[in-house]
């Protein structure tokens, strides 16, 4: 059963009111994973990379349902022709007057000027959508601006050929099986990082004036990073934040998924050192050179903030010891919470919003409110009948004034009136013409849609 919020705006039918009805729908989705994955996190306490995993989901995730809702989207009414986002509906002469600003429709001739390009930007919902497409483009910027700060800090890097680091770093990339692993130093960054999938940087002498036992905690914190791949994480979930910025949730869920990815890394450095007080106090010597985090958005760094600082070094010298059959619940609690993401998962697909729009040619014309359901034909015969009978009497008087012109008994006031029935004419053939595509038009979509519904009751 699918869920549909309709939002009406007054809009004109255009692809910015696809964008906007497709940002909300991004806006329900991700508030709805980030509630879940915080209260997953809360009922059942998990490890931090477990934890971790979610805000990954609680951030890729409505990415991926926003699409499966594009890509199969849920059962349509038959009058919801608009595709997934957008709800094509019929409006009565009040409301088709609203939708227009106020101004009552004109004959067939004005009809253009009115649904004009101009008066698609005076709707709200197309306002509404250029600005969320103005911030995304603005946060897209601000993106691949932090990306050329950060490679113009890291421009001037040159390899570590100090033995005793690169025997360390060797011990460790042993211990944790991984591939060859470039070790590098820059003088534009102020803490270790990782970079891609094999490269961990370091600033200039930092690793020097350490002890060869902090040195070790060190590189197996960023060994961790690469083992997790948080070289290519860090900045796709910056990605995600800088662009989707006015989400709000997308902030606190970026937030949760860095600080678990440190505290992973934690645990995973410890577990190779097997010292976690060595681990903390590499971590008060990192700290102390830098407290700021504002890089951090890019590529994970190993300097905590002010904030993060004292919580971890509290967590790695206050270990608790592991209790008796944890990994048992802890799988239990791991498979529980996957099984709850797979059921959201699956019914956020029937969750979207969607923006009412009118179709030009179904709104009210001439003051007579068009139908939602089968056409009159017999209100149609009726207002030709009426057009045919006034065409008659213009074309009689029209007769009748040509034979006052031929016999020379005319005089200006004929002639203007003469004028005018001729201009009344042409507008009453016109007016008979449009009705009748309009009726044809509306008969087929009519005949589609009783057709769709069929098919879908089968």
């Amino acid at each position: 059963m699918a869920v549909r919020l309709l939002l009406w705006l007054g809009s004109e039918p255009s692809r910015l009111s696809c964008w906007l009805a497709l940002a909300l729908t991004y806006a329900a989705h991700a508030a709805v994973w980030t509630a879940v994955v915080v209260v997953l996190a809360r009922a059942k306490p998990l490890p931090p990379s477990t934890r971790n995993r979610y805000w990954k989901v609680a951030l890729l995730g409505p990415l991926l349902t926003v699409l499966l809702t594009v890509a199969v989207p849920a059962h349509q009414p038959a009058t919801d022709s608009g595709g997934p986002f957008v709800r094509e509906i019929w409006l009565d002469t009040e409301s088709a007057l609203t939708a227009l600003g106020g101004h009552r429709p004109g004959p067939p001739s004005l009809q253009a000027s009115t649904t004009s390009a101009g008066s698609v930007w005076r709707t709200p919902a197309n306002w509404l959508a250029a600005g969320v497409l103005g911030t995304a483009g603005l946060g897209l910027l601000r993106f691949f601006g932090a990306a050329l700060l950060l490679r113009r800090r890291l421009g001037g890097r040159q390899p570590v050929r100090d033995p005793r680091l690169l025997r360390a770093l060797e011990r460790m990339r042993a211990s944790f099986g991984l591939p060859a692993v470039r070790l590098t130093e820059a003088a534009g960054i102020d803490s270790p990082l990782v970079i891609g999938t094999g490269e961990i940087c370091v600033p200039w002498a930092l690793l020097t004036d350490l002890g060869d036992a902090e040195v070790e905690s060190v590189l197996a914190h960023e060994l961790a990073h690469l083992e997790r791949g948080d070289g290519l994480w860090f900045p796709l979930i910056a990605l995600v934040q800088t662009v989707l910025w006015l989400q709000p949730m997308n902030h606190w869920a970026a937030a949760g998924f860095r600080h678990t990815a440190e505290l992973a890394c934690d645990d995973r450095a410890v577990a190779i050192t097997g010292n976690p007080l060595v681990l903390a106090r590499a971590l008060v010597q990192v700290a102390a050179r830098t407290l700021s985090a504002q890089s951090r958005l890019m590529v994970p760094m190993m300097a905590p903030s002010a904030g993060a600082l004292v919580p971890r070094v509290a967590r790695l010298t206050g270990r608790p010891p592991a209790a008796s059959g944890q990994m048992q619940g802890e799988g239990r609690r791991r498979l529980w919470a996957s099984a709850v993401i797979a059921m959201v998962g699956v019914a956020m697909t029937s969750l979207s919003v969607k923006v009412a729009q009118a179709r030009p040619e179904q709104r009210a014309i001439h003051g007579m409110a068009l139908p939602s359901g089968r056409p009159d034909a017999a209100s149609q015969s009726a207002q030709l009948a009426a057009l045919a009978t006034r065409e008659a009497q213009l074309t009689a008087q029209l007769e009748t004034a040509d034979g006052l012109i031929s016999n020379g008994d005319s005089d200006a006031a004929t002639s203007v009136q003469r004028l005018q029935w001729q201009q009344e004419l042409r507008h009453i053939r016109a007016m008979e013409t449009w009705l009748e595509d309009q009726f044809l038009d509306q008969w087929t979509a009519w005949e589609n849609s009783r057709a769709t519904s069929t098919r879908a009751s089968r």
